[in-house]
């Protein structure tokens, strides 16, 4: 068959294509320079154990806040793991090292972290749960700089504890309105009614009736 497209349409078509490999190439590289410079700032991996025998507890470092969970919280034995949350009033400190302590002289468990919270794996869970059945565990949280990492700038410490039973059910709770002041500011807004589940997906539905709760 006869190639009715002559010169000029063949190199429209040869332009078009190395123009999209071109973009192509400069959405790759500009991705990559992204990626790069996220690690750039961060730094080098944390050197985990200087840092440890670097903290001194008795040291004056900026304070680091433990938003969640409280400090002395109690968990049931079948919960999942929960989100540890921080908040470093220091400012300059980018890298964490979030450390587990035993009181049973079960050695500790340390986790570097580049945000201000750390969800434990399933298996690094269950181990703190099993560690503190007995006793607390210490969490401590150190804040530094990534590019100075011994040096560190932030400090804050809470214990949890776990009892020996289980939940053995979904936790209902129910959210409403503060008394007083805060209660009269939106009378009109109704009660919600929210089920948490943990450790298991059974498919509850929300009414709006407090007094009313359905199940699968």
């Amino acid at each position: 068959m006869k190639n009715t497209k002559g010169p000029e349409y063949q190199t429209k078509w040869f332009r078009r294509k190395w123009t999209i490999c071109g973009a192509l190439v400069l959405v790759t590289a500009v991705l990559g320079l992204l990626v790069y410079s996220r690690v750039a700032d961060r730094g080098p991996a944390l050197p985990v154990e200087r840092i440890m025998a670097a903290y001194r507890s008795d040291a004056q470092y900026g304070e680091v806040i433990v938003d969640y969970p409280l400090d002395g919280t109690l968990f049931p034995t079948d919960i999942a793991a929960p989100t540890f949350r921080w908040k470093d009033g220091r400012g300059k400190s980018n890298a964490w090292v979030v450390t587990i302590e035993f009181g049973n002289d079960q050695g500790r468990m340390s986790v570097p972290c580049f945000d201000t919270e750390w969800t434990p794996c399933d298996e690094r869970w269950e181990t703190i749960k099993q560690q503190s059945l007995a006793g607390k565990a210490e969490i401590t949280v150190l804040g530094v700089d990534g590019q100075t990492p011994e040096e560190i700038l932030s400090a804050g410490s809470i214990s949890i504890s776990t009892s020996g039973d289980e939940v053995g059910a979904p936790l209902f709770y129910k959210e409403v309105n503060l008394p007083f002041e805060e209660a009269v500011k939106d009378l009109a807004s109704p009660i919600e009614q929210r089920i948490r589940l943990y450790e298991q997906n059974v498919p509850f539905r929300r009414q709006h009736s407090p007094s009313r709760l359905t199940g699968p």
